[in-house]
């Protein structure tokens, strides 16, 4: 479970080992030679995927290992099969920053959002798009963000009309999304791609396009629902905003957590403030300054 972390190029003069191999500094060829202080160390990842953004924050205590060149430290971590491939298979560039000390709290309270695109909570429906997930797994995935993250959102994206798509999986599919909670979903019907394989499926499987526009209507607005009893369950609470801009009456801006907050009068923009939300409001809630 141990592996080399190399060519630590931050790494800075009082960051060397105080003993052992590699604890005197050199200097070759205008780069800095020495192995990292001996401790727990923190590893992260801020890395980007369609426009989406992702976190990963990992742990490592250092270990014994050969000498090498560089700046470097051999990790041992608890499971390092699993954070391979996540290298390998992606999303995550295999270029970390390294910390002294373990930060994982601060990290994960960066920007606790995580969108999750489920598609359909019906497993029929995921099979036939091929998948490789269940409603139930996925589900098990939300409880345990909620469970690690107190205040985390979760948003998503979910089709409605896939091609074979009866009635009653658009029903499971309805109520599983109600069941999971999402602050926010976009919900889009179903629509051909050429090329894929979806559109080589059966034509005479494919849903109409007036029910497709119903079951979209249907699930936005229920889903919409939810959103709007999470943030009316909010009222109370304290979030730290970033205010974006001003339009004259509000100020507009996120949490952490992705709530977009309105205040009004103050012209906030480009700060962030301590909130307490007041109740739901437009797409988001109403606040006042802490």
């Amino acid at each position: 479970n141990a592996e080399l972390l190399w060519h630590c190029g931050p790494f800075p003069l009082s960051q060397k080992a105080e003993s052992g191999i590699d604890s005197e500094a050199r200097l070759v060829n205008q780069r800095s030679w020495f192995r990292g202080k001996d401790g727990t160390y923190t590893i992260a990842r801020l890395d980007q995927e369609s426009g989406d953004y992702m976190i990963l924050p990992l742990v490592a205590d250092t270990t014994k290992g050969p000498q090498t060149h560089g700046t470097y430290i051999w990790g041992e971590f608890e499971d390092l099969q699993a954070i391979e491939d996540r290298l390998i298979d992606g999303p995550y560039i295999h270029h970390f920053v390294e910390m002294k000390g373990d930060y994982r709290k601060e990290i994960k309270e960066f920007c606790p959002q995580f969108h999750l695109s489920l598609q359909s909570g019906c497993d029929t429906t995921l099979k036939r798009m091929n998948r490789l997930y269940t409603a139930n797994e996925y589900y098990e995935l939300t409880e345990k963000i909620k469970s690690i993250w107190h205040n985390a959102s979760i948003t998503t994206d979910i089709m409605v009309g896939f091609i074979g798509e009866s009635d009653e999986e658009f029903k499971t599919s309805l109520e599983f999304a109600k069941k999971v909670g999402f602050l926010k979903a976009h919900i889009f019907p179903y629509s051909v791609r050429e090329g894929t394989f979806a559109a080589n499926m059966d034509k005479k499987q494919r849903v109409a396009e007036d029910v497709k526009n119903l079951r979209a209507a249907i699930m936005a607005k229920e889903c919409d629902k939810v959103s709007a009893n999470l943030l009316d369950s909010l009222k109370g609470k304290q979030r730290s905003v970033l205010f974006e801009r001003f339009d004259g009456t509000l100020s507009h801006g996120y949490s952490e957590d992705y709530i977009p907050v309105y205040l009004e009068k103050e012209n906030l923009s480009g700060r962030i403030k301590t909130v307490e939300i007041l109740g739901s409001f437009n797409d988001g809630v109403k606040a006042k300054i802490v």
